[in-house]
């Protein structure tokens, strides 16, 4: 038996055979960790990757006692869009279960030179 199944008992196939489960069928759970720049407290959600973005973000600017539609949050430099779902934005390349994933929120910059 290789190291990254678990075997489960009392759980068998047609055949009577032990079903033997992989890790990859496991549902996987990504620790976002938001963070609003120049603010020391982010918030931290353990998400599946089927999440819509537009809960974190409802999630998020409840905790901040922010409103959404003036804050901008990014992954990796590029804008995530509320209709997007985590899965299509976090790379599934993830190692460690408890691995954080930093989401960057900043404030909605008007005007300029």
């Amino acid at each position: 038996m290789a190291a990254s199944e678990d075997y489960q008992p009392g759980s068998n196939d047609n055949n009577g055979a032990p079903t033997v489960k992989t890790n990859e069928n496991k549902k996987k759970k990504i620790v976002l960790k938001v963070v609003l720049l120049g603010d020391e407290d982010p918030l931290r959600v353990k998400v599946k990757p089927s999440t819509s973005w537009s809960k974190i973000f409802e999630s998020f600017g409840n905790y901040k006692g922010r409103e959404v539609r003036f804050l901008r949050f990014c992954y990796d430099g590029q804008r995530i869009r509320p209709e997007q779902t985590v899965g299509e934005v976090i790379d599934d390349d993830l190692d460690d279960e408890d691995e954080e994933v930093q989401i960057d929120v900043l404030y909605e910059q008007q005007g300029g030179c």
